[in-house]
């Protein structure tokens, strides 16, 4: 066994900093990765960090992933509506963990396959696109497979500020 850390932990680690200096800001991690970081970070440096409990409930303190009967800490709530508000004021931090991730870096998060009738249907597009307005967003990739640093996607979901690609 090594003390080395696994990719994995390094992402998490990354997805922590990348948080750091927030304050007050409503995160937005979509996937188990990005969670962890958002909720690492909350535990550590970043106490202001906002977060729901990924339905329509803002948290005070992280749950433990995995426990559906655990806890919550209610601060406020937070229906689907009252997010567009948070999104266009810019007080929203995204981090998605893309199944695909192109070599522009750009996102899929929608499907696989033909988007008229995929293999697999994913998380889906939902405001995908917008999700950064006004907002930093990163793009963390776990391992290399075949769904990273492709030449084409299935679809494309979002686009990373700055970054061009084509499907």
């Amino acid at each position: 066994m090594s003390d080395a850390p696994t990719l994995a932990e390094i992402c998490v680690v990354a997805c922590a900093e990348a948080f750091r200096g927030d304050g007050e800001i409503l995160t937005s991690p979509i996937g188990v990765i990005p969670t962890l970081g958002a909720r690492l970070a909350a535990l550590t440096f970043e106490p202001d960090l906002v977060y729901t409990d990924g339905d329509a409930l803002q948290l005070g303190a992280p749950v433990p992933l995995g426990d559906e009967h655990a806890p919550k800490i209610v601060e406020a709530w937070m229906p689907f509506g009252k997010m567009f508000d948070v999104v266009w004021s810019g007080r929203r931090h995204v981090i998605m963990g893309a199944t695909q991730i192109d070599r522009f870096g750009n996102q899929n998060i929608a499907c696989i396959g033909p988007w008229a009738r995929p293999k697999a249907q994913l998380l889906g597009v939902r405001g995908a696109r917008t999700a950064g307005h006004g907002a930093p967003r990163q793009a963390i990739a776990a391992s290399r497979s075949r769904g990273v640093g492709r030449d084409r996607m299935s679809a494309q979901t979002a686009l990373l500020p700055g970054l061009r690609g084509s499907l």
